[in-house]
C-alpha cells in the first residue's frame, strides 16, 4: 500500500507540472518590421513589443532580440535572421512588397505569419483582415490584438511570376511603369512623379508582348495573342485557377484608366478587357523588348525572356482579424 502511495504521489506532482508548464508555455513570436515602407513609425519596434504586453495576452511576449527592422538590416539579412528563430507566429509590419518577400523566402515557408499593416495601400493586409478587400485595413493594433487573442488561422492562394509571389493581383506590360509615379508621390517628390509621367512608355501602343494560356480542360486548345497589358487575379473558389484580364487594343485614356486600375488591383472594372480563365500563362516579349510586371502593387525588374505565371506551390498561413465565422 505504502509503495501505492508513493507511486499516486509521483503521478499527482508530474502532472500538476505538465499542467503548469501548459499554462506557463509562452508562444514563441518574432517579429519583421519595415519602417521605410510607408505607415509603420520609426519607433515601430518599441511600440509592437509594448502593445503585446498592453494586450495582456498570457502565453505571448516579444523579445527585442527577435524583432528585425528594416532598413536598419537589408532585407536579406533581415530575412535570414527572422528565419533562424524558432518563432510559431511571425509578426510583419509593412507594406505589401516586403510582406510577399516574407512569404515567398523559403526559410520562412511552413510559418504561421500576422500581417500588420504598415505600408501605403496595404491590399495584402485588406485581403487577410476584412471580409471586403476594398474596406480600409484596420489599424495595426487593432489586427495585433484580435490575431493574438482568437488565433484564427486562413490558408491564402497566391501566384508567381518568374519567382516572385503576388497574393493579391499582378500587372504585366509597360503599362505597370506608372508605379513610379505613384512612388515618387509616395515619398513627397511631385517633379519626380510627373517627370516619370511624362517619360514612361507606359502609354507606348506600340509596346505589346504575345501570351499564351494553357487550356484548364484537356484536349482544349491554348489561348494565344499579343497584348499592352495583362492582369492576374486567383480564383478564390478554384485553387490554382487564375482570371487573366487582357487588354489587346484601344484607346489612350482607355490605357491609362486600365493603368490606374491595375495599380489598385481593380483591372476589372477598366473598359476594353477580356477576361480568360486558365493555371498557366506565358509571356513572350517582342524581340529586342522586355516585358516589365507587377506583384501586389509592387513593380519587378523588366524581363528579356519568356517568362510564367502560375500558382505558388506552398500553402501560405496567416492569421486574420476576421471572425471565425468567416
Amino acid at each position: 500500500m505504502a509503495n501505492l502511495s508513493v507511486v499516486h504521489c509521483v503521478i499527482w506532482v508530474l502532472s500538476v507540472h505538465n499542467s503548469i508548464s501548459d499554462l506557463t508555455r509562452m508562444t514563441r513570436l518574432a517579429a519583421l518590421i519595415n519602417t521605410a515602407s510607408g505607415s509603420a513609425p520609426a519607433d515601430a519596434a518599441d511600440q509592437l513589443i509594448a502593445a503585446i504586453e498592453e494586450a495582456g495576452i498570457a502565453d505571448t511576449a516579444l523579445s527585442p532580440e527577435h524583432v528585425f527592422t528594416v532598413p536598419d538590416l537589408p532585407i536579406e539579412d533581415a530575412l535570414e535572421q527572422l528565419a533562424a528563430t524558432d518563432a510559431e507566429i511571425v509578426i510583419i509590419w509593412s507594406g505589401d512588397g516586403t510582406l510577399a518577400a516574407c512569404f515567398d523566402y523559403e526559410d520562412l515557408q511552413g510559418k504561421t505569419f500576422l500581417p500588420l499593416p504598415g505600408g501605403t495601400m496595404n491590399m495584402l493586409h485588406r485581403q487577410v483582415h476584412n471580409r471586403n478587400a476594398d474596406d480600409p485595413a484596420p489599424h495595426w493594433r487593432e489586427c495585433l490584438k484580435t490575431c493574438l487573442a482568437d488565433r484564427h488561422e486562413i490558408t491564402i492562394p497566391g501566384g508567381h511570376i518568374a519567382g516572385r509571389g503576388f497574393y493579391v493581383a499582378a500587372g504585366i506590360g509597360k503599362l505597370v511603369n506608372l508605379a513610379k509615379s505613384r512612388e515618387a508621390i509616395r515619398d513627397g517628390e511631385l517633379a519626380t512623379a510627373v517627370s516619370e509621367l511624362i517619360n514612361s512608355d507606359a502609354f507606348d501602343m506600340n509596346a505589346s508582348f504575345a501570351y499564351e494560356i494553357e487550356p484548364l480542360a484537356s484536349g482544349d486548345p491554348p489561348i494565344t495573342g499579343h497584348a499592352h497589358a495583362i492582369g492576374a487575379l486567383h480564383v478564390d473558389d478554384e485553387p490554382g485557377v487564375f482570371e487573366f484580364g487582357i487588354y489587346e487594343q484601344g484607346s489612350t485614356l482607355d490605357l491609362l484608366d486600365l493603368g490606374i486600375k491595375l495599380l489598385t488591383g481593380k483591372w476589372r472594372e477598366a473598359e476594353g478587357i477580356t477576361v480568360a480563365r486558365g493555371r498557366v500563362m506565358n509571356i513572350t516579349p517582342d524581340e529586342d523588348d522586355t516585358v516589365p510586371f507587377m506583384c501586389d502593387g509592387e513593380l519587378s525588374d523588366p524581363h528579356g525572356d519568356v517568362f510564367t505565371i502560375a500558382a505558388i506551390d506552398h500553402p501560405v498561413r496567416v492569421l486574420t482579424a476576421r471572425p471565425k465565422t468567416d
